[in-house]
Formats: C-alpha cells, structure tokens, sequence
C-alpha cells in the first residue's frame, strides 16, 4: 500500500481547514475619522488553521511531489465542498476551486474526484477487501461507513499521532457521537456541507416517552 494513509489524512486537514478561509477578500481600509477615542479592545487569538501547522520538514518527508489525491464521492452529493472542476461564477464553487488551487500550489498535490455507483457502500467493501488503493479519501453515507467499519475496513483514526480531531473545523457533536470505546473510524466537518444541506429532524411524542419511562 502506497503511503496514503498519512498524504491523505494531512491534505484532508488541510482541505477541511481550508474550507471556510476561501471565500472572500481582505476588509478594506477603515476611514472613519478618529475622535480621540482610544480603542483598547482586542480580538482574541485566532486558531491556527491544521493547514498552517504541516511544517517544510514533514512536507519533505511526505514527498508530495504532485502526489495526486484521488477522491471518491457518491454521485447525488458531489456539491461537498471537496472538489470543483472549474470556476463557473456561483460562489461556493469557486470559493472551493480557489482553495484547492491555493492548498495545491503551496502543497504540491492535485486533487481528482471519481465519481461512485450508487452502490458505493459495496464498492468500497470491494476495494478494500482487495487491497486496491486507487482512492485516498472517500465520502460515503455515514451508515455505509459505520457498515465498513465493522468488518475492519477502516483505520482508527484517534490512534493516528499527526491527526488533531480536536481542532474546530471537525465537527465536534457528530464525532463525540461516533466514538467507539475511543476510536474514531469516520469524521465529518467542514470539509463536508451535507450537515447543512442534508440537516433530518426527529419527531416523537413525548406523553408516550413519559408513560413508559423511556
């Protein structure tokens, strides 16, 4: 297996940290006159993004190279914020174009996107099951990874040193929610809008939850 597991989950950092920097330009210069007011607030420090934190020496290490990053996304949800083939004028297409051409000129990687069958679950159990390690990240549906998981075909991803899941660009509910026993097998965060576009309520009744104590 090529060394994708470190490539791929440390340009997944970056991507995701990446995501929500793109989208606009600098604020302008401030023209109100001064009053003679001194204004003594200061902004709190921001966090640093987990791609800014990859240093020259794990980047030589990593050989990049114009190591291609191959994802594989299904076929109703390519809209994630992952990948864009070109500008076309919409405003998060081109937010998300601009910063993988950012990330890939400062990182030296290109990102491909495949796009899945409709039986993505079952082809990836396939792939995984023959060792093929055509794509580096994937974005299933959280069932069909919660499936693979349990036959073994995904990597712990708290057990890896040089992923900080604690950073904020992932999504801190769904992964606590996730953990098995301390392990992590699948996260999701900024890198992913579906849990804006994808959002599901539950609706129950709560007379019935209160007369059976449940």
């Amino acid at each position: 297996m090529k060394q994708n597991c470190a490539i791929s989950l440390i340009l997944l950092a970056a991507i995701a940290s990446g995501l929500l920097s793109c989208g606009g330009a600098g604020a302008g210069s401030d023209t109100t006159a001064d009053t003679g007011t001194v204004d003594t607030t200061t902004e709190a420090p921001k966090e640093p993004g987990l791609a800014d934190t990859i240093t020259a020496e794990e980047l030589e290490a990593l050989g990049l190279d114009g190591y291609e990053v191959v994802v594989y996304q299904r076929p109703s949800w390519q809209g994630t914020g992952v990948y864009a083939e070109e500008e076309n004028g919409e405003v998060f297409n081109d937010a998300v174009f601009r910063r993988n051409v950012d990330l890939e000129d400062k990182y030296g990687f290109t990102v491909t996107q495949i796009i899945s069958t409709d039986t993505v679950s079952s082809d990836l159990q396939k792939f995984i099951s023959a060792g093929d390690d055509t794509y580096d990240l994937a974005f299933p549906m959280a069932r069909a990874a919660a499936s693979i998981s349990q036959i073994g075909g995904l990597a712990d991803l708290a057990a890896l040193d040089y992923v900080n899941l604690e950073h904020s660009c992932w999504n801190e509910t769904f992964n606590r929610e996730l953990n098995i026993g301390g392990h992590q097998y699948y996260v999701t965060g900024d890198i992913s809008t579906n849990s804006f576009t994808a959002t599901r309520a539950m609706l129950f009744n709560k007379d019935i939850l209160e007369d059976y104590k449940l």
